[in-house]
């Protein structure tokens, strides 16, 4: 019995080094932040049509931000989300859908850094 315990202490470190434990590959949370420039009367247009459009995908809305910009007349409506994996598919379909509107005059997608805890 002495001889089991032992040998299972000692080539504990061999074991692993052969068999290394693998890391949990649970999906991680990825960040998103879309940005887009508009004329200030479509603001609450625009806001609007990005919260139905992020409703519709699996992305969890964080925050949904505006300011105004220069020139006048002119707003940056920013909108933060969040989805368990990377999706960037999910920002770019909202790229491609938003420039239809006649008022957006830029807008742009970024993953965000990752926070490590």
């Amino acid at each position: 019995m002495i001889v089991v315990v032992l040998t299972n202490i000692l080539l504990r470190p061999l074991a692993r080094l052969l068999h290394p434990v693998l890391t949990s590959t649970a999906p991680t949370e990825a960040t998103y932040e879309i940005s887009l420039n508009c004329r200030s009367q479509d603001e609450a247009h625009l806001r609007a049509l990005l919260l139905r459009t992020i409703a519709q995908t699996t992305a969890v809305l964080q925050s949904l931000h505006s300011e105004d910009t220069e020139p006048a007349n002119c707003m940056q409506i920013k909108a933060i989300f969040h989805t368990t994996g990377r999706h960037t598919d999910i920002a770019e379909e909202l790229v491609r859908r938003l420039p239809f509107e006649s008022s957006v005059s830029a807008i742009n997608w970024t993953l965000q850094p990752a926070h490590l805890e």
